[in-house]
């Protein structure tokens, strides 16, 4: 089959075998269809994509009124068993992912065909979530072009305090009113360009891994998301002033972020150390039982300038001093170092974060004789911390933890704590391992 990356509907409803991994890839999303003024039409697009007729439409108490209302009494109007479950914030100002939440949809659920979601992040995550569980197709009606999870094949939920992701079936149905979209809070649409910035660090943590663990790798997702984010990475400024063109290939590049998920079989191309940080804000956020400090996107955006800034400090080393500073490490007391960060959810984050321990404990054999390939052949294409930082303030995104209220303790304790959350490798790991992370830190 050949791959047509400027058209990711060629690989809508299909299976095929990959060019680059030889491994078959199926994406199970059908169908991917956007317009101006979709809204109207969603009835009669659902009917050709959708057996059943009872569905679960599932929103917040903002998504109702952007466009949930108008989709129950069109849906109803064409002969639709609707539901309608309108989720209120419960101790927070806003509705975020949370397990809380689980009850009334899975309630809402019961004896349905389907389940819609009419939302942008929390709203879609626990859909799928829920949908997945209950067997249920699940079909997505974005309310902003704030994250990937469109047509993802993961749910990132917080569940006993932990910022869990967890593997879910992607939507049968990505339907985009692309005027409501363009009209998103603006915070909103920065937090979607801030997240794509994440795309090339990320495949970078998940290639590096691969390189030093023998585990699996395709280069497909970073090929396919990289010819959205040439488009736009570096038309902030077009983004902030909600150019057409420009929103029209961000949407086009979440779209795309989601579905590299889907190929890989985890989130691995789209969410690495930088996720990790903006994970560790989230953590603390619910801990304090305050809200988040910011967008998803946006912390992620921030992340991203810390990613970029070890990667610049580690490219600039030689095998042979890598080889060194691990030679000097000092046994790293992991469990204890766990507990420090997370002190109430110490059990949950370990069985995670512990199984890439013996790759962590290999280090010192493999990094320093792989290194030559990894500063070579994988590391070029990352852009500078500086670039980072450009893209972001051309589309006034934040690109400091400062500016979005969190202290240089919180900082530091969101970058070195980070790595402790997940149990896959990323580039947190490897510079607490070889003793610079701490500097780079203060540094950056």
């Amino acid at each position: 089959m050949t791959i047509d990356y400027s058209d990711i509907n060629s690989l809508l409803g299909k299976s095929f075998l990959c060019p680059d991994c030889g491994r078959e890839h199926t994406v199970p999303t059908r169908v991917i269809e956007s317009g101006s003024g979709l809204t109207e039409r969603l009835p009669e697009l659902m009917a050709e994509a959708i057996k059943g007729r009872r569905v679960l439409l599932l929103c917040d108490d903002i998504t109702h009124q952007i466009a949930g209302k108008r989709l129950g009494e069109l849906l109803g109007d064409a002969g639709w068993q609707v539901r309608q479950v309108i989720l209120e914030p419960q101790g927070s100002e806003r509705v975020h992912a949370d397990e809380q939440y689980f009850p009334a949809i899975r309630a809402g659920a019961k004896d349905c065909d389907l389940v819609l979601t009419v939302g942008s992040g929390g709203i879609t995550d626990m859909g799928k979530f829920v949908a997945d569980e209950q067997g249920l197709p699940c079909v997505s009606f974005p309310t902003a072009p704030s994250m990937n999870a469109y047509t993802s094949s993961v749910s990132a939920l917080m569940i006993k305090g932990v910022k869990t992701t967890l593997n879910v079936r992607p939507p049968l149905a990505v339907f985009v009113d692309t005027a409501i979209l363009m009209n998103a809070p603006l915070d909103l649409v920065q937090a979607g360009f801030a997240d794509y910035t994440a795309k090339s660090y990320a495949d970078t943590d998940w290639h590096i891994a691969s390189v030093l663990s023998g585990e699996y790798y395709c280069p497909l997702p970073a090929e396919m998301s990289s010819a959205a984010e040439k488009k736009f990475t570096s038309q902030g400024a077009a983004v902030k002033a909600r150019d057409e063109q420009a929103i029209g290939y961000l949407i086009d590049g979440l779209m795309r972020g989601g579905i590299s998920m889907v190929l890989a079989g985890s989130s691995s191309p789209a969410s690495g150390g930088e996720h990790m940080i903006s994970h560790y804000l989230d953590m603390e956020s619910h801990l304090l039982g305050r809200e988040p400090y910011s967008y998803h996107g946006i912390q992620v955006g921030i992340g991203v300038t810390i990613s970029a800034g070890i990667y610049e400090r580690l490219r600039n080393m030689t095998g042979q001093e890598i080889g060194e500073c691990l030679a000097r490490r000092q046994a790293i007391d992991y469990a204890a170092r766990s507990r420090e960060y997370f002190p109430r959810s110490f059990d949950i984050v370990w069985n995670d974060f512990k199984k890439k321990i013996p790759l962590l404990e290999r280090l010192g054999e493999l990094l320093p004789n792989k290194w030559k390939y990894i500063s070579e052949e994988i590391l070029p294409r990352l852009a500078s911390a500086d670039t980072v930082r450009q893209h972001l303030r051309a589309a006034g995104c934040p690109d400091k933890f400062s500016d979005i209220g969190v202290d240089e303790e919180l900082a530091r304790r969101a970058v070195s704590g980070g790595r402790f959350i997940r149990g896959r490798l990323t580039v947190l790991d490897i510079a607490d391992e070889l003793g610079v992370l701490g500097e780079i830190i203060e540094e950056l």
